[in-house]
């Protein structure tokens, strides 16, 4: 949610209307009911506002003698009468704000109030940093190896029971694979293998929804998650990788062609192919090598004859590359 988009939407006009107000404010409590039971009162200690809106509001409460400090649900109540009372955005000059802070004053207090009331909110003390600050201290973080990023997939797997031990077993082969050919993949190589990294931890994060499937779950939840130290993009490249651990490969074709993109998947689904005992088993000597668009796999000869099942799994994996233009094959 945000003020420009809910003014546009609720207030275009300039117009502030008791209608328009009540309009603006539902469809905030809407977005915020998802939201309601985890972020409820009883599960915290105190409330902290930070950016634009929340010091603009804060400031008009305190200049109106309606709060000491912060912004109260008493004072909102106080604010909401007054700016029904304007009717308008130009009448609101008056208030001390920054002119490009009238126009979506209505839309910022209407989404506040909306957070108090479904929050249980009655009071919020303001933080001086914002978005800027947060950014340039999650660069920082990552400057000296402190990523957030590396947190909130520590977190996920807690929060969503994966296995650590199987996870550990997808991403050191998946990244040992990955590396047999990183020299043909034309971008930050380091950056493209943290993200393998991340999506190995990740991968079976969907079987907490159900086991069918679950690779489907999976990417779902990365790309729709609340993910700190993710840009949406990110999230959506694991989300992709997740979603093509197994199964068919069409859907990952209309979204990826890069070398990088199929070398990580390529990686990651024999990792998962070769792992699926989900036991500490004695793998063989893998040596996987690209040339353009084809890639090989060398295997001992006499291990694939004693592991029919894994010789079966990797022959349906030729044909599921094969149907996206990729050759991919198994020599000894």
């Amino acid at each position: 949610m945000g003020c420009v988009s809910y003014s546009k939407r609720f207030f275009g006009d300039g117009k502030i209307t008791k209608d328009a107000m009540q309009q603006a404010e539902l469809a905030a409590r809407m977005e915020l009911q998802t939201l309601r039971f985890e972020f409820s009162s009883v599960n915290w200690q105190e409330s902290i506002g930070s950016s634009g809106t929340a010091r603009a509001l804060a400031d008009l409460l305190k200049q109106n003698d309606w709060s000491k400090e912060g912004i109260t649900a008493e004072g909102l109540a106080k604010l909401r009468s007054m700016l029904l009372k304007a009717g308008e955005c130009k009448r609101l000059d008056t208030l001390g704000l920054k002119p490009d802070r009238i126009p979506v004053l209505p839309g910022g207090f209407a989404i506040m109030s909306a957070i108090f009331t479904e929050l249980n909110i009655q009071y919020m003390s303001i933080a001086s940093a914002a978005l800027k600050e947060g950014v340039l201290y999650d660069l920082l973080g990552r400057l000296h190896h402190q990523d957030i990023r590396d947190v909130t997939v520590s977190q996920f797997m807690r929060r969503y029971h994966i296995d650590p031990l199987q996870a550990k077993r997808v991403e050191d082969l998946s990244l040992s694979l990955f590396k047999q050919v990183e020299q043909g993949v034309d971008v930050d190589v380091e950056a493209v293998q943290q993200q393998l990294q991340w999506v190995a931890r990740l991968h079976e994060i969907g079987i907490s929804i159900a086991h069918s499937g679950y690779h489907k779950h999976a990417a779902y939840i990365l790309e729709n998650a609340d993910m700190p130290g993710f840009s949406k993009m990110e999230q959506f490249q694991l989300g992709l990788q997740v979603r093509a651990q197994r199964g068919s490969l069409s859907n990952v074709q209309k979204l990826s062609g890069t070398i990088q993109d199929w070398t990580a998947i390529l990686a990651l689904r024999l990792a998962v192919l070769f792992c699926r005992s989900r036991t500490d088993v004695l793998l063989p000597k893998m040596q996987l090598k690209r040339s353009g668009n084809e890639y090989r796999i060398k295997l001992d000869e006499k291990w694939i004859a004693q592991n029919p099942l894994t010789e079966n799994a990797l022959q349906a994996e030729i044909k599921d590359w094969k149907a996206v233009g990729v050759s991919f094959s198994v020599t000894n």
